[in-house]
């Protein structure tokens, strides 16, 4: 009896502990599905109103930040040596942060859910201290989105 109820407390234990790294684990594995033949994706806000979701750049998997106001999917350095991008012609932008010396790259293939995106424009960028990867206009201008009420819709055009 003693057993069975150790056991018990065991699967509750575990049942919680599994229910908190969800809460907790802010990047989400989108929701997809198809609509009237068109791949559609969804994903909901976390506490502070961010999207953050998980995808793939060239078949790797990645964490996404929705930035709309991000003209191109923006890779820190270090994610970019690990998915094997090349540095391209050095370029500079104005950031929120001021300017910011940035590495031209080509994305074979951007995907979110069951959305797949070929021959992305990227910047490999040495100042982005992150552990994400702005999903930015390069990106997202390939597909109509929709934004309300905590929920981001993304489908393919």
């Amino acid at each position: 009896m003693i057993t069975i109820k150790l056991n018990f407390l065991w699967l509750i234990f575990i049942a919680i502990i599994c229910y908190l790294l969800v809460i907790f684990t802010p990047f989400q594995v989108p929701e997809t599905k198809v609509v009237n033949n068109a791949a559609e994706v969804t994903v909901r806000a976390d506490p502070r109103g961010h999207f953050l979701f998980h995808g793939e750049i060239n078949d790797h998997r990645v964490n996404f930040f929705y930035d709309t106001g991000a003209t191109l999917i923006v890779i820190p350095e270090p994610i970019a040596k690990r998915l094997g991008l090349r540095k391209g012609r050095q370029v500079y932008s104005i950031t929120a942060n001021g300017r910011a010396v940035g590495y031209e790259t080509n994305l074979k293939s951007v995907r979110v859910g069951n959305i797949e995106i070929r021959n992305v424009e990227g910047r490999i960028s040495p100042s982005y201290k992150s552990n994400t990867v702005l999903l930015g206009l390069s990106f997202l201008n390939h597909i109509e989105i929709q934004q309300a009420k905590g929920l981001l819709t993304l489908r393919a055009k």
